[in-house]
């Protein structure tokens, strides 16, 4: 059984903007793609919920 809390929309949103947040000091550009549970659960339903984020990252570089 996987111990892992399970990711609501909320959750997942805060955790993309804290992401976000460290990217932004970091100076970094990326591109985010999100797939699986995640994305439907930000997409069409927020009571959706998911174990894990399925995701590709692309940096850019720095700003």
């Amino acid at each position: 059984m996987n111990d892992a809390p399970l990711l609501d929309r909320t959750a997942t949103e805060e955790a993309f903007r804290r992401l976000g947040d460290r990217l932004v000091r970091r100076g970094v550009v990326a591109d985010l793609y999100i797939f699986g549970g995640a994305a439907m659960a930000l997409a069409y339903d927020a009571r959706r919920s998911t174990r894990d984020i399925d995701a590709v990252f692309e940096p850019h570089g720095p700003r």
